[in-house]
């Protein structure tokens, strides 16, 4: 299982006051990582008459945004439209240096013209480039986000991986599983047919780990109470996906056990894909942090779910949309984005006032009143329904290695462990080197800050994992442990300290 390396956040509250001035709509979001910007011309409807305005445009991820300027982009303007390319395809126009997107058949896009009107159906727009060469680079651009994405245009050796890995699940477990699911386990290893087995063997193991299919609201009822995450009924974006609503302000860090918040958000998130209409693949999530406040933040939360998403759920997150983030927001993103992978962090905007912005992704006849809608939503009676609903299901049995591991213990009170001492880690994702005291229980390795810290910053479950006492050739007296989501390298001290430790590992495993 990735959990990702918690870089310790030393100097929080420094840090924070120091950015107080600073406003994160104001922010550089549309000038830096993106795919492209420049001038285009977009045909428009003004005061009644077709004409082409210029306008500065940004493809930042899978969205196209206009400005009117160049510096509108820099100082926190709300675009002047914001086109949805995943759903389209880029091709020539009439001329060389148009360019026309043309909606994929069974698929929407999402044009915000609160301004103005669009003189196009929502089957195709034009652009103008500069030159020719200009326009194919926006084409090629923009056409990077599509095939994959919307499950369409697959090659034959990427359809013969497909039926390979059908063939390979069939054949070694009960689970029954759809097409659409097996692409996005493809397209998480690269169309890696057997990394892509490794991954969906693990992911089953983890459901039934976490009781994921046998979850009763009753075991999270509190979570659910607390409106930490909810699911509105009818909330959906323009493309009819379900929408997962997060309130990092609701977290209380001192009274909610961290396994109950992550066993929370996996019901949530299972509700959410069990609400989807026919025909939608991909879920939205918006992450509302009206109210939060430094206290609330605990960075345990986001690197599990984070985690999660990227391991057992690939390519689910049509969009993941934060809105309502407060001026200190910029400490937190400067955390958690290093846990981030790049192909979740191309579906991630930071949107910013929800009621004035959300409307880009969101019609108000499918949002809530809170977010400028005109659906009414009524919290207690959805935690009611839910209640009602599972009110038969018991309660799944969560073993102790995993109360273990998600459990505020100090390394001193873990009784009888397997061995214990002092590795240093490469991180997941920002490939630094930590020092960490290690603590292994059972099939669960946890690893601290030190040996007098409070509670683990994060464990590595050896359930389905191999140790490679040879898996890394880049430090002396160096390990990997093995699995499908990760490869996690581990340095001892000297050559005895790692045998002892290759052997302890081991003797889990087995």
């Amino acid at each position: 299982m990735q959990t990702p390396d918690e870089n310790a956040v030393i100097g929080l509250e420094t840090i924070a006051e120091s950015l107080t001035e600073l406003s994160i709509a104001g922010s550089d979001f549309f000038t830096t990582d993106v795919d492209k910007s420049g001038h285009l011309e977009m045909t428009i409807v003004k005061d009644g008459q077709k004409v082409q305005e210029r306008v500065f445009t940004v493809l930042k991820r899978n969205v196209l945004y206009t400005f009117a300027k160049p510096e509108d982009a820099n100082s926190g303007l709300e675009p002047l439209d914001t086109l949805s390319v995943d759903g389209c395809k880029g091709k020539p126009g009439s001329t060389p240096e148009a360019i026309e997107l043309e909606e994929i058949p069974g698929l929407s896009v999402s044009l915000n013209t609160s301004a103005r009107v669009s003189s196009f159906t929502n089957k195709r727009w034009v652009f103008k480039a500069e030159s020719k060469e200009d326009a194919q680079s926006w084409l090629t651009a923009i056409n990077k986000y599509v095939g994959l994405v919307a499950g369409v245009q697959l090659e034959p050796a990427q359809l013969e991986a497909i039926e390979k890995l059908r063939g390979k699940i069939a054949g070694s477990s009960s689970e029954k599983i759809d097409s659409k699911s097996i692409l996005r386990l493809l397209n998480a290893k690269n169309f890696d047919v057997d990394a892509a087995a490794a991954l969906h063997a693990e992911t089953v193991a983890w459901r039934k780990q976490f009781g994921v299919d046998t979850m009763s609201s009753e075991s999270i009822s509190h979570i659910l109470r607390s409106g930490l995450f909810t699911i509105p009924p009818g909330f959906c974006d323009k493309k009819g996906r379900p929408v997962i609503i997060m309130k990092p302000a609701n977290l209380e860090p001192k009274t909610m056990k961290l396994l109950d918040i992550v066993r929370g958000f996996v019901y949530i998130l299972e509700g959410a894909l069990a609400s989807r209409p026919p025909g939608v693949e991909q879920i939205v999530a918006v992450i509302d942090f009206n109210g939060m406040n430094r206290s609330k933040f605990d960075p345990r939360v986001p690197r599990y779910i984070i985690g999660y998403i990227q391991n057992y759920y690939p390519g689910l997150a049509a969009s993941v949309l934060i809105v309502n983030q407060p001026l200190f927001f910029r400490v937190i993103w400067s955390v958690v984005s290093q846990w981030i992978e790049p192909s979740l962090r191309s579906v991630i905007s930071i949107v910013g006032d929800a009621k004035k912005n959300l409307r880009s992704w969101v019609d108000p006849d499918q949002s809530t009143v809170e977010y400028g809608g005109v659906l009414e939503y009524n919290h207690e009676k959805w935690v009611e329904n839910h209640l009602a609903a599972s009110k038969n299901m018991g309660s799944s049995e969560i073993n102790d290695s995993l109360q273990l591991a998600f459990s505020d213990v100090a390394p001193s009170a873990i009784a009888n462990p397997n061995k214990v001492g002092y590795l240093t880690k490469q991180g997941g994702i920002v490939k630094n080197w930590k020092k960490r005291y290690c603590v292994l229980k059972g099939k669960i390795l946890l690893y601290y800050s030190g040996s007098d810290a409070s509670k683990p910053q994060g464990y590595v479950d050896l359930s389905s994992a191999s140790i490679d006492p040879n898996g890394y050739s880049g430090k002396s007296h160096a390990f990997t442990i093995n699995t499908s989501t990760r490869v996690w390298i581990f340095v001892s001290e000297n050559e005895a300290e790692k045998k002892e430790w290759i052997t302890a590992l081991n003797g889990a495993l087995h």
